[in-house]
């Protein structure tokens, strides 16, 4: 597991092309939004995990 300083921001990028109806845009925001709140839990969890091994 990395260092808490040695992780790093992964790019995240919603590209959409062609024509797309509001609602659709909405939706595929909002699935981005919860996956990377989703990921951010996990990198948390995991970067607790790592600190209190390194405290053991």
């Amino acid at each position: 597991m990395p260092a808490i300083l040695k992780v790093l921001h992964s790019h995240s990028e919603l590209t959409i092309t062609g024509e797309w109806a509001t609602p659709n845009i909405n939706e595929a925001m909002q699935l981005c939004v919860d996956a990377c709140s989703k990921l951010g839990e996990i990198m948390r969890d995991r970067l607790k995990q790592a600190a209190s091994a390194t405290d053991e």
